[in-house]
């Protein structure tokens, strides 16, 4: 009789554990098997009562359709060139039925979660406890350390599960899987602010970009809707600086200031950081008088798990899974989007590569220019010297932007050369893309390439374009310092992609949105007019052999740097 009880006790336990609702008959597992977990190893236990913040990617629509829509909308050739889908038109294509979503909506409510459905239907922001997610996805929390970082990760131990009842809707629930590497960064050296500047190779301003780059466009304000962002991770910036930095290197846009912030990190102006500050000066610089955006994001968090009372939490697929969302659900993003962060490819699960690509591809059919930073890593030699990495994200949906040096000749002229570290070569994520076969193809012909098993031949090819990314003279802390590393080129052609747009505009035409088929179309149509081939240079190092930059399309310098006089002409003249 005592044993009948004690059972019947715990089955009513059981039930009441799905918050009074019929218990599911099964539940799925989901998994992430990772190939290495780079020194991240299991510590405290996060505290119960902490509350983070959780995504829960719905399962989206008719995305063969929006893909080629997009290539459509995005090929020069194509009659539908730049006719972009509008908020509501790509949401009606995606997003999930209404009875789909409820039955997520309820599952949460049964359980007293915190939750939001975003306005473009496809995520639901989680709010949760420790508790509470563990209790919900049948799981087990874990902060994660760094024998290289004081910044710690809190990710599941293992599998977390979803009513097999809705696994038809829910894609995945992040952040719970991966581990980021500790990536490196490239070299700042400082100068003083009345430091000589001999030369170009000694010191790159806006200037000497106009100048090399053949920007002829005047600096004037168009009046048009056009508008640029940076996205950064914990980067404050300091309006005296950039003040500053117009007076020195920028006079005609003084006083201009950032239209808006955006993201969950604000800007307090108390941690002013060297790459916010130059992401934010030369997008501006050279973007001209559109208005710029501000994303920050803040991806540390106090916790209060034993052991740890203030520990810090840094993870760039957090910020990237949090400005995505932020971007597709906003009905009117800023037209150029500048990314410097990165990590390394294959470490997180292919479903949430997979998904930040897509999202990448449905901004791009609504208009937006999204160009990322290559990486600083070179060829991305592997710790035993056997094989490439490659950067995350290398989505063929974004333009990838390498680096040169620039260089000046005894007759004034100017002249390139690949960066060591401008990170080049081949996605394991994702194949060629169509846009870049015929350049990839030629330039796999060439007889002095490293061993093919370095690299996936098959996969899309990186960078797209390089502009010059060293001695960048910038603004910060009220001092002049210069700097090096692919984060100078991405928001340099940004600013450059911005000029084009604010051009289209002002002439009643869309604006380029994602522009790699036209990047690549420019070089056959101007029979290569439109770039500086860029011929010298190697992002090999002493483990492992790089890659040449020959001549035509290389994984150095991508398809060259811009003769943007060339490129700006044809890219307004599509209609």
């Amino acid at each position: 009789m005592w044993k009948t009880l004690c059972f019947a006790i715990l089955c009513i336990v059981l039930v009441s554990g799905f918050g009074g609702l019929k218990r599911p008959s099964s539940v799925t597992a989901r998994t992430f098997a990772p190939r290495t977990t780079h020194k991240w190893t299991p510590s405290t236990l996060p505290s119960r009562h902490h509350t983070r913040d959780y995504f829960i990617a719905l399962r989206e629509r008719n995305l063969d359709q929006v893909e080629r829509l997009a290539i459509d909308i995005s090929d020069p050739e194509s009659s539908s060139y730049s006719q972009h889908l509008t908020f509501e038109q790509l949401n009606g294509l995606t997003s999930p039925h209404d009875e789909d979503i409820q039955r997520v909506t309820r599952w949460l409510q049964a359980h007293s979660i915190e939750h939001e459905v975003l306005p473009a239907k496809t995520y639901i922001r989680v709010r949760a406890t420790t508790r509470q997610i563990e209790s919900l996805l049948r799981t087990k929390l874990r902060t994660f350390s760094h024998s290289e970082s004081d910044k710690p990760i809190v990710r599941a131990e293992s599998a977390y599960y979803v009513p097999t009842e809705l696994d038809d809707v829910i894609h995945f629930i992040a952040p719970l899987h991966g581990y980021p590497r500790v990536a490196r960064r490239g070299p700042i050296r400082k100068v003083t602010p009345s430091g000589k500047r001999s030369t170009a190779l000694d010191a790159v301003t806006p200037d000497i970009i106009r100048t090399r780059y053949n920007i002829t466009a005047p600096l004037i304000d168009l009046k048009v809707n056009n508008t640029q962002a940076v996205f950064e991770i914990q980067g404050d910036i300091s309006d005296d600086d950039l003040q500053s930095f117009y007076q020195q290197f920028a006079p005609k846009l003084a006083g201009q200031k950032v239209r808006k912030f955006l993201g969950d990190g604000g800007n307090a102006q108390t941690q002013v950081g060297t790459e916010s500050s130059l992401d934010i000066e030369y997008i501006a610089a050279l973007g001209g008088f559109a208005p710029n955006y501000y994303y920050n994001y803040n991806v540390r968090d106090k916790m209060e798990g034993k052991g740890l009372t203030r520990g810090k939490e840094n993870d760039i697929y957090s910020a990237f899974l949090k400005y995505a969302t932020d971007l597709i659900n906003d009905p009117k993003p800023p037209l150029v989007q500048s990314i410097s962060y990165g990590n390394y490819g294959g470490d997180y699960p292919i479903e949430e590569v997979d998904r930040i690509s897509d999202e990448f591809m449905k901004l791009g059919a609504r208009g937006v220019t999204v160009l990322v930073a290559s990486g600083d890593d070179g060829v991305g030699c592997n710790t035993f010297g056997t094989s490439f990495e490659f950067p995350y994200p290398s989505t063929p949906w974004v333009t990838l932007v390498g680096s040169t040096s620039l260089q000046t000749e005894s007759d004034g002229t100017y002249t390139e050369v690949g960066s060591t570290f401008s990170t080049g070569g081949f996605s394991g994520d994702f194949a060629t893309p169509k846009w870049q076969k015929e350049a990839v193809e030629e330039f796999l012909k060439n007889p002095d390439l490293p061993a093919a098993s370095y690299y996936n031949a098959s996969g899309r090819a990186l960078p797209d374009i390089s502009t010059v990314g060293e001695s960048f003279q910038i603004v910060v802390g009220g001092d002049v310092a210069s700097v090096d590393g692919t984060s100078c080129s991405a928001p340099t052609f940004g600013g450059m992609v911005s000029i084009i747009n604010g051009l289209r505009l002002k002439a009643g035409k869309k604006p380029v949105g994602f522009i790699n088929p036209l990047l690549y179309k420019a070089a056959t149509v101007t029979q290569g007019r439109a770039y500086y081939d860029v011929t010298s240079g190697n992002n090999g190092d002493w483990l492992c052999p790089g890659f040449d930059a020959v001549k035509g399309w290389d994984p150095v310098t991508g398809l060259g740097t811009p003769n943007f006089d060339v490129l700006g002409k044809y890219a307004v003249s599509l209609p």
